[in-house]
């Protein structure tokens, strides 16, 4: 997860601690219900009865902390915004705790994550995929729960100090009912992280709501251009070669592996300009990209040198800037470089260049145009009436349930 400065306005206190209390007497985590806090009059909570459901809350409570950075005021939810497809749309890259500091990379949307697999090569594949982060160098929602805490550019804790903060916030005594005993801080963190885990495997990270999902269930139609944006995608665009992938019956839009696609440098970074402790490189720094994942070695991170993972396209209309180091600001810039990538070069880095990627597509402005309104089909929440959106869920579940019979066969 990526953080930044702020939120003390909106989750501070004893907020998270009443958000939690408000999760568990509902038991449903909708992106509504992560941003309600219940008033301090709330019912002393039951313990719910499943203990992933207890976890999960525990987690949205820890997610919306600002007590866990150094100093205070930064949570999960300062970069990864509930309402905004848990992404930072607007920044190339997100400030940390530590004033003046700043990633190196675009804080990505967390959702969907769910179906990452850990990192590493099929047996007949050549190709890398999974992981989390840009670089996959992290294999479980845990370690990726864990790795902003840590990061002096973004959380800038210790384990020492987040363990602390941990001890002191109001949820601590849910941490030991649900973990038991604690002997150490790194206890602590990692119960911290493991509900954060929990949490993000709900289906509020993973809602299928878009009116994509509406159509292929046959609820809803694409218009006409949505539906030529479509067969765009599918065949003059090439964008199926790296974003497709089918998890649960479901269309992630990406196999989670990982292509050097010659995206250019981005001269506003931020980072660029940070003190040499924080980057030796200045100016001239070129982001590594898997090279830096440290399940590689020797000749394998050569040749990952530039590569980074193909995100999910769900909810991509919404949260801009794109590429790892958001370089572009928009849908449509992000078409007309691949439409013609020469004309955005040179490149961060040439090596490794992806075999998939095609310099010529030939896409004229009605096709660009057509395509940009198919990827905004790809976002959540569609407005539909309540007795539609039951049938999505009824069509979902009948899915699932058909997945598990094939499954025993």
């Amino acid at each position: 997860m990526m953080m930044k400065q702020g939120s003390k306005n909106s989750l501070a206190g004893k907020q998270p601690i009443l958000l939690l209390k408000a999760i568990l007497m509902s038991a449903t985590f909708s992106v509504c219900s992560l941003n309600a806090v219940a008033n301090d009059n709330a019912e002393a909570v039951k313990p719910a009865a499943d203990l992933k459901v207890q976890k999960a809350a525990l987690g949205s409570a820890i997610f919306h902390d600002t007590s866990l950075s150094n100093p205070p005021g930064q949570s999960c939810a300062t970069c990864h915004d509930p309402a905004k497809a848990f992404a930072d749309p607007g920044k190339d890259t997100s400030p940390g705790a530590l004033e003046g500091k700043v990633g190196n990379r675009n804080a990505p949307s967390l959702m969907y994550l769910k179906y990452v697999m850990p990192f590493g090569k099929e047996e007949w594949s050549t190709e890398w995929r999974g992981g989390f982060f840009w670089d996959g160098r992290a294999n479980t929602l845990q370690e990726q729960a864990r790795g902003p805490i840590l990061n002096p550019l973004e959380m800038n804790n210790t384990v020492e100090g987040a363990a602390k903060a941990l001890k002191a916030a109001g949820y601590a005594p849910l941490i030991k009912s649900l973990y038991g005993d604690l002997n150490d801080d790194e206890a602590w963190v990692d119960a911290a992280t493991d509900a954060l885990a929990e949490f993000q495997l709900t289906d509020t990270f993973a809602p299928f709501t878009s009116k994509f999902d509406y159509s292929e269930a046959g609820l809803v139609k694409l218009t006409k251009q949505e539906e030529r944006g479509h067969q765009i995608f599918n065949a003059k665009g090439m964008c199926i070669d790296c974003h497709s992938g089918r998890f649960d019956a479901h269309n992630i839009f990406t196999q989670f592996k990982f292509h050097n696609i010659l995206v250019p440098k981005n001269p506003g970074l931020g980072f660029y300009d940070l003190p040499k402790d924080s980057n030796p490189d200045g100016r001239k720094y070129i982001d590594p990209g898997l090279a830096n994942n440290p399940h590689l070695t020797g000749e394998d991170k050569k040749q990952a040198f530039g590569q980074f993972r193909s995100p999910s396209l769900r909810n991509v209309a919404i949260t801009a800037p794109y590429m790892h180091n958001g370089v572009f600001k928009t849908l449509r810039e992000v078409i007309q470089f691949y439409n013609k990538m020469e004309n955005f070069w040179p490149a961060e880095t040439f090596e490794n260049q992806s075999r998939m990627i095609n310099t010529q597509l030939n896409l004229t402005p009605e096709e660009i145009q057509a395509l940009v309104a198919f990827l905004k089909t790809l976002t959540d929440g569609y407005e539909v009436t309540p007795e539609i959106a039951q049938k999505l869920k009824e069509h979902h579940a009948a899915q699932a349930k058909l997945i598990e019979e094939q499954g025993h066969l």
